[in-house]
Order: C-alpha cells, then sequence, then structure tokens
C-alpha cells in the first residue's frame, strides 16, 4: 500500500484532484508515514508474559483449533530500487535475482500484525533472521517459564 502512495503518478494525480502541487502531495505523504511509524510500537505488539501468551494460545484453539500457537510466522521479500545501496550493494541481491529487503512479521489470530522486521537485506535467509530476532528471545525466554 505504501509503494501506491510514494509513486509520483498517484502524487500527481491526487494533486490534480484536490488542486495541489504534487510536492505538497509528496510532503503530506511523507508526514503522514512518519506519524505511523511514530505510532507502530502502540499498534504493533507480540504477547509478553504468561497471561498475553496464554490467551493468544487460546485465540488461535478458538479459532482454528490450533494448539499451543501464539502466532503465525513469514517472511517476504520487498523489492527496492538498485540505487545508493553503496558499499555492501550485492547483500541486497535475493536468490531470486532482484534487490530486495527481507521483511519478517508475526501476526496474531485476527490476522493483526505482532511484528514486523525490516532490517535484513535481501540475500539474508530467513532463519538468519529468526534466530537474531527479538521474537525468537522472547519466546526462548517466555515458553521456558509457561512450560515448566
Amino acid at each position: 500500500m505504501y509503494v501506491l502512495y510514494v509513486c509520483l503518478e498517484f502524487q500527481r494525480g491526487v494533486a490534480h484532484d484536490v488542486n495541489v502541487s504534487q510536492p505538497s502531495v509528496s510532503n503530506t505523504v511523507k508526514f503522514a508515514v512518519q506519524k505511523i511509524v511514530d505510532k507502530a510500537h502502540t499498534w504493533i505488539h507480540f504477547p509478553h508474559g504468561n497471561d498475553e501468551l496464554i490467551a493468544a494460545m487460546e485465540e488461535w484453539q478458538q479459532k482454528y483449533i490450533f494448539p499451543t500457537v501464539i502466532g503465525a510466522l513469514d517472511c517476504t521479500q520487498i523489492e527496492i530500487k538498485k540505487i545508493h545501496l553503496g558499499l555492501h550493494g550485492h547483500e541486497y541481491i535475493c536468490r531470486k535475482g532482484f534487490a530486495s529487503i527481507n521483511v519478517q512479521a508475526t501476526c496474531n489470530a485476527n490476522e493483526i500484525f505482532t511484528s514486523v522486521c525490516a532490517e535484513c537485506p535481501g540475500s539474508v535467509h530467513y532463519r538468519r533472521i529468526w534466530k537474531s530476532s527479538s521474537i525468537c528471545q522472547l519466546l526462548r525466554e517466555s515458553l521456558l517459564i509457561l512450560f515448566c
């Protein structure tokens, strides 16, 4: 969705429709996106502690009959432009042959994001992203407490 808003043709169309300049639309998009990013930590929340983890498991059990599940996890390649990738630009070329960022995300039983990690170049394997993620560390600690 964000890609649509940064597209120059989209911004020109909006500018024409509301009778403002394209740079005004661009500035407004930048402002709105920054506000969303600033609030992301309050909207994107992974279950912490026994009560939240148990509640998450109960949602998955009730909705999908998946016992002991607390979330769904996946990685995806988000294509980026090759320009300005610098000295380590080759690290952004994924196994599919295009420049990308490898994004890992989790969601709850209601299909709401509970974590997003968009820090890794496209060549980084999903397993490495998982093993170095704060969610993996949290689960190692929490599940030991939860199931002991």
